[in-house]
C-alpha cells in the first residue's frame, strides 16, 4: 500500500508533502529541493519506485517475434495484408496470422491502435 502511494505521488508530481515512510528528520537537501520546487525522493522512495518501474515494463511488455515486428513495421506504411505477403514472399494466410497474434498480444482490435503502439515504440515514425 505504502509503494502504492509513493508511486500515485510520483506520477501525479506531488512535490514538499512529507510521506511518512522513515521517522528520520528531512535532510537539508530535501528542503532546498522542496523550497526551489524541485523533487525529493528518500533513497527508500527511489528504490520502490525504479523496482515498481522495472517490474512494470518487464510485465507490460509483450514480445513480438522479429517477423512480427517486420509485418506491424509494413503495417505502418499502409500496406495491406497482400502487400506484405508478396514482400515477404509468404502466404496471405501466414500474414493474417501474424497480424492476428500481434493484435492478441499487444491486446488491439484495430490498425489505428497498432499504427499508434508502433510510433510510441520507436518501431515506426509519423
Amino acid at each position: 500500500m505504502e509503494a502504492l502511494r509513493t508511486s500515485r505521488g510520483v506520477t501525479s508530481s506531488v512535490s514538499g508533502r512529507p510521506l511518512t515512510i522513515t521517522r528520520t528528520p528531512l535532510s537539508v537537501s530535501a528542503i532546498r529541493a522542496v523550497i526551489t520546487n524541485d523533487m525529493y525522493l528518500s533513497s527508500k522512495i527511489t528504490d520502490k519506485v525504479v523496482k515498481d518501474y522495472a517490474r512494470h515494463l518487464t510485465e507490460s511488455t509483450p514480445v513480438l517475434t522479429a517477423r512480427e515486428r517486420e509485418i506491424l513495421q509494413l503495417i505502418t506504411e499502409g500496406k495491406n495484408t497482400k502487400e506484405i505477403a508478396s514482400i515477404l514472399c509468404v502466404s496471405v494466410n501466414t500474414v493474417a496470422t501474424h497480424r492476428n497474434n500481434i493484435m492478441d498480444k499487444l491486446n488491439m482490435c484495430s490498425t489505428a491502435e497498432l499504427v499508434k503502439y508502433a510510433i510510441r515504440r520507436g518501431i515506426t515514425s509519423v
